[in-house]
Protein backbone atom coordinates (compact mmCIF):
# COMPACT_ATOMS: atom_id res chain seq x y z
CA UNK A 1 0.00 0.00 0.00
CA UNK A 2 2.84 2.12 0.64
CA UNK A 3 3.72 2.09 -3.29
CA UNK A 4 -0.10 2.82 -4.12
CA UNK A 5 0.51 6.12 -1.75
CA UNK A 6 3.73 7.29 -3.20
CA UNK A 7 2.50 6.30 -7.14
CA UNK A 8 -0.33 8.54 -6.52
CA UNK A 9 1.08 11.44 -4.68
CA UNK A 10 3.41 11.85 -8.05
CA UNK A 11 0.31 12.08 -10.32
CA UNK A 12 -0.66 8.63 -11.15
CA UNK A 13 -3.82 7.68 -13.11
CA UNK A 14 -6.73 7.01 -11.13
CA UNK A 15 -8.59 5.46 -13.95
CA UNK A 16 -5.41 2.66 -14.41
CA UNK A 17 -6.90 -0.96 -14.73
CA UNK A 18 -5.44 -4.21 -15.31
CA UNK A 19 -6.14 -6.33 -18.80
CA UNK A 20 -8.99 -7.79 -17.32
CA UNK A 21 -10.27 -3.66 -16.53
CA UNK A 22 -9.72 -4.58 -12.81
CA UNK A 23 -8.58 -0.85 -10.98
CA UNK A 24 -6.92 -0.91 -8.12
CA UNK A 25 -10.66 0.22 -6.14
CA UNK A 26 -12.43 -3.16 -7.26
CA UNK A 27 -9.13 -5.19 -6.22
CA UNK A 28 -9.32 -3.94 -3.07
CA UNK A 29 -12.97 -4.49 -2.68
CA UNK A 30 -12.73 -7.71 -3.99
CA UNK A 31 -9.46 -8.53 -1.23
CA UNK A 32 -11.95 -7.02 1.44
CA UNK A 33 -9.24 -4.70 2.46
CA UNK A 34 -11.49 -1.59 4.34
CA UNK A 35 -8.50 0.62 5.17
CA UNK A 36 -7.12 0.69 1.61
CA UNK A 37 -10.52 1.23 0.38
CA UNK A 38 -11.19 3.86 2.34
CA UNK A 39 -8.18 5.32 1.12
CA UNK A 40 -8.74 5.06 -1.92
CA UNK A 41 -12.31 6.60 -1.98
CA UNK A 42 -10.97 9.55 -0.13
CA UNK A 43 -8.23 9.83 -3.26
CA UNK A 44 -11.03 10.18 -5.84
CA UNK A 45 -11.46 6.64 -7.09
CA UNK A 46 -14.78 6.09 -9.23
CA UNK A 47 -16.79 4.25 -7.51
CA UNK A 48 -18.93 3.11 -10.68
CA UNK A 49 -15.98 2.54 -12.95
CA UNK A 50 -16.84 -1.21 -13.76
CA UNK A 51 -14.83 -4.66 -15.09
CA UNK A 52 -15.66 -5.26 -18.71
CA UNK A 53 -18.27 -7.70 -17.47
CA UNK A 54 -20.04 -4.52 -15.89
CA UNK A 55 -18.79 -5.59 -12.73
CA UNK A 56 -18.26 -2.39 -10.30
CA UNK A 57 -16.43 -2.43 -6.65
CA UNK A 58 -19.52 -3.25 -4.95
CA UNK A 59 -20.45 -6.08 -6.79
CA UNK A 60 -17.08 -7.53 -6.54
CA UNK A 61 -17.37 -6.69 -2.48
CA UNK A 62 -20.70 -8.16 -2.39
CA UNK A 63 -19.30 -11.48 -4.74
CA UNK A 64 -16.33 -12.41 -2.05
CA UNK A 65 -18.40 -11.97 1.09
CA UNK A 66 -16.92 -8.54 2.01
CA UNK A 67 -20.33 -6.69 3.84
CA UNK A 68 -17.94 -4.12 5.39
CA UNK A 69 -16.65 -2.75 2.33
CA UNK A 70 -19.79 -2.69 0.55
CA UNK A 71 -21.26 -0.95 3.66
CA UNK A 72 -18.59 1.46 3.16
CA UNK A 73 -18.70 1.99 -0.80
CA UNK A 74 -22.42 2.58 -0.52
CA UNK A 75 -22.15 5.07 2.40
CA UNK A 76 -20.11 7.01 -0.47
CA UNK A 77 -22.32 7.34 -2.80
CA UNK A 78 -22.28 3.63 -4.97
CA UNK A 79 -25.16 2.64 -6.07
CA UNK A 80 -26.69 -0.37 -4.48
CA UNK A 81 -28.64 -1.16 -7.73
CA UNK A 82 -26.24 -0.92 -10.54
CA UNK A 83 -25.84 -4.14 -12.68
CA UNK A 84 -23.22 -5.42 -14.32
CA UNK A 85 -23.41 -6.21 -18.00
CA UNK A 86 -25.92 -8.93 -18.03
CA UNK A 87 -27.97 -7.10 -15.48
CA UNK A 88 -26.81 -8.65 -12.61
CA UNK A 89 -27.49 -6.74 -9.50
CA UNK A 90 -25.40 -6.54 -6.10
CA UNK A 91 -28.68 -8.04 -4.20
CA UNK A 92 -28.78 -10.67 -7.05
CA UNK A 93 -25.25 -11.93 -6.20
CA UNK A 94 -25.62 -11.54 -2.59
CA UNK A 95 -28.39 -14.28 -3.14
CA UNK A 96 -25.82 -16.55 -3.99
CA UNK A 97 -23.44 -15.78 -1.41
CA UNK A 98 -24.65 -14.41 2.13
CA UNK A 99 -27.79 -13.87 3.84
CA UNK A 100 -26.55 -10.96 5.99
CA UNK A 101 -25.44 -8.87 2.80
CA UNK A 102 -29.18 -9.68 0.99
CA UNK A 103 -30.84 -8.19 4.37
CA UNK A 104 -28.66 -5.27 4.39
CA UNK A 105 -29.43 -4.58 0.43
CA UNK A 106 -33.05 -5.08 1.40
CA UNK A 107 -32.67 -2.76 4.17
CA UNK A 108 -31.70 0.14 2.53
CA UNK A 109 -34.02 -0.60 -0.14
CA UNK A 110 -32.88 -1.89 -3.59
CA UNK A 111 -35.55 -3.14 -5.65
CA UNK A 112 -35.90 -6.94 -4.49
CA UNK A 113 -38.06 -7.80 -7.29
CA UNK A 114 -35.62 -6.92 -10.20
CA UNK A 115 -34.47 -9.30 -12.89
CA UNK A 116 -31.34 -9.68 -15.12
CA UNK A 117 -31.59 -10.16 -18.81
CA UNK A 118 -32.91 -13.49 -18.93
CA UNK A 119 -35.63 -12.67 -16.14
CA UNK A 120 -33.51 -14.31 -13.47
CA UNK A 121 -34.69 -12.94 -10.22
CA UNK A 122 -32.68 -13.14 -6.33
CA UNK A 123 -34.58 -15.84 -5.58
CA UNK A 124 -33.87 -18.03 -8.62
CA UNK A 125 -30.03 -16.92 -7.80
CA UNK A 126 -30.92 -18.34 -4.58
CA UNK A 127 -32.46 -21.58 -5.52
CA UNK A 128 -29.58 -22.28 -8.24
CA UNK A 129 -27.17 -21.71 -5.27
CA UNK A 130 -29.04 -24.00 -2.95
CA UNK A 131 -29.39 -20.92 -0.53
CA UNK A 132 -31.98 -22.52 1.61
CA UNK A 133 -31.90 -19.28 3.97
CA UNK A 134 -31.75 -16.50 1.79
CA UNK A 135 -34.76 -18.48 -0.13
CA UNK A 136 -36.64 -18.38 3.04
CA UNK A 137 -36.19 -14.80 3.66
CA UNK A 138 -36.96 -13.64 0.20
CA UNK A 139 -40.30 -15.69 -0.08
CA UNK A 140 -41.14 -13.76 3.46
CA UNK A 141 -40.89 -10.63 1.59
CA UNK A 142 -43.29 -11.82 -1.16
CA UNK A 143 -41.19 -13.63 -3.94
CA UNK A 144 -43.16 -16.00 -5.71
CA UNK A 145 -42.21 -19.78 -5.68
CA UNK A 146 -43.42 -20.15 -9.28
CA UNK A 147 -41.97 -17.42 -10.82
CA UNK A 148 -40.49 -18.21 -14.26
CA UNK A 149 -37.52 -16.22 -16.11
CA UNK A 150 -36.87 -15.90 -19.72
CA UNK A 151 -36.84 -19.81 -20.80
CA UNK A 152 -39.34 -20.53 -18.15
CA UNK A 153 -36.98 -22.03 -15.54
CA UNK A 154 -38.62 -21.78 -12.08
CA UNK A 155 -36.80 -21.96 -8.56
CA UNK A 156 -37.51 -25.53 -8.17
CA UNK A 157 -36.10 -25.80 -11.91
CA UNK A 158 -32.95 -24.28 -11.03
CA UNK A 159 -32.32 -26.08 -7.85
CA UNK A 160 -33.22 -29.62 -9.10
CA UNK A 161 -30.80 -28.80 -12.38
CA UNK A 162 -28.07 -28.07 -9.62
CA UNK A 163 -28.63 -30.60 -7.22
CA UNK A 164 -29.93 -28.69 -4.33
CA UNK A 165 -32.48 -31.29 -2.22
CA UNK A 166 -32.97 -29.02 0.50
CA UNK A 167 -34.10 -26.32 -1.39
CA UNK A 168 -36.00 -28.53 -3.71
CA UNK A 169 -37.99 -30.20 -0.47
CA UNK A 170 -38.76 -26.31 0.75
CA UNK A 171 -40.22 -25.51 -2.48
CA UNK A 172 -41.94 -28.76 -2.74
CA UNK A 173 -43.70 -28.16 1.04
CA UNK A 174 -44.91 -25.06 -0.45
CA UNK A 175 -46.61 -26.47 -3.02
CA UNK A 176 -44.07 -25.09 -6.03
CA UNK A 177 -45.11 -26.10 -9.58
CA UNK A 178 -43.33 -30.33 -9.77
CA UNK A 179 -44.09 -30.46 -13.33
CA UNK A 180 -43.22 -27.05 -14.50
CA UNK A 181 -41.59 -27.15 -18.23
CA UNK A 182 -38.81 -24.92 -19.44
CA UNK A 183 -38.51 -23.86 -22.52
CA UNK A 184 -37.52 -27.09 -23.65
CA UNK A 185 -40.13 -28.63 -22.09
CA UNK A 186 -38.02 -30.25 -19.31
CA UNK A 187 -39.92 -30.67 -15.63
CA UNK A 188 -37.50 -30.37 -12.42
CA UNK A 189 -37.10 -34.01 -13.13
CA UNK A 190 -35.88 -34.30 -16.22
CA UNK A 191 -33.23 -31.55 -15.11
CA UNK A 192 -31.93 -33.77 -12.61
CA UNK A 193 -32.29 -36.05 -14.75
CA UNK A 194 -29.68 -33.88 -17.21
CA UNK A 195 -27.21 -33.35 -14.80
CA UNK A 196 -27.99 -36.90 -13.15
CA UNK A 197 -28.69 -35.90 -9.54
CA UNK A 198 -29.96 -39.79 -8.69
CA UNK A 199 -31.38 -38.38 -5.02
CA UNK A 200 -33.34 -35.37 -6.32
CA UNK A 201 -34.83 -37.30 -9.05
CA UNK A 202 -35.62 -40.30 -6.35
CA UNK A 203 -36.98 -37.45 -3.88
CA UNK A 204 -39.18 -36.02 -6.93
CA UNK A 205 -40.66 -39.00 -7.87
CA UNK A 206 -42.23 -39.54 -4.61
CA UNK A 207 -43.45 -36.47 -4.63
CA UNK A 208 -45.43 -37.19 -7.49
CA UNK A 209 -43.39 -36.04 -10.27
CA UNK A 210 -44.46 -37.86 -13.88
CA UNK A 211 -41.95 -40.02 -14.53
CA UNK A 212 -43.72 -41.00 -18.30
CA UNK A 213 -43.63 -37.18 -19.15
CA UNK A 214 -40.81 -36.46 -22.31
CA UNK A 215 -39.01 -33.05 -23.49
CA UNK A 216 -40.44 -31.84 -26.73
CA UNK A 217 -37.43 -33.68 -27.98
CA UNK A 218 -39.09 -36.88 -26.88
CA UNK A 219 -36.72 -37.71 -24.28
CA UNK A 220 -37.58 -38.46 -21.05
CA UNK A 221 -36.59 -40.49 -17.63
CA UNK A 222 -37.78 -44.03 -19.34
CA UNK A 223 -35.35 -43.58 -22.37
CA UNK A 224 -32.22 -42.39 -19.46
CA UNK A 225 -29.40 -45.52 -20.29
CA UNK A 226 -28.93 -45.11 -16.48
CA UNK A 227 -29.29 -48.85 -14.94
CA UNK A 228 -29.44 -47.42 -11.37
CA UNK A 229 -32.74 -45.52 -12.61
CA UNK A 230 -34.95 -48.06 -14.27
CA UNK A 231 -33.29 -50.76 -11.21
CA UNK A 232 -34.69 -47.72 -8.60
CA UNK A 233 -38.21 -47.42 -10.42
CA UNK A 234 -38.43 -51.24 -11.24
CA UNK A 235 -37.80 -52.11 -7.45
CA UNK A 236 -39.92 -49.49 -5.77
CA UNK A 237 -42.70 -50.77 -8.32
CA UNK A 238 -43.18 -47.42 -10.54
CA UNK A 239 -42.84 -49.64 -13.80
CA UNK A 240 -43.58 -53.42 -14.41
CA UNK A 241 -39.87 -55.28 -14.15
CA UNK A 242 -40.59 -56.98 -17.76
CA UNK A 243 -41.30 -53.18 -19.04
CA UNK A 244 -38.66 -52.28 -21.60
CA UNK A 245 -36.94 -48.95 -22.10
CA UNK A 246 -38.78 -46.05 -24.11
CA UNK A 247 -36.12 -45.45 -26.82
Amino acid sequence: MDVVRYLITVGADLTAYNNEWLTLLIIASNNGNLNYVKYLINQGFDLEYHDKHGDTPLIWAIKHGNLEVAQLLISNGANPDACNNDGVTPLMIASSVSLESVKYLISIGVNKDAKDRNEINSLMYAASSGQLEIMKYLISLGAKIDERDRHNYTPLTFASEKGHLEAIKYLVSLGANIEARNSEGRTPLLCALDHYNFEVIKYLISQGANINVTDYRGKGLLSSPKDEIINYLTSNGYIDKNEKRKK
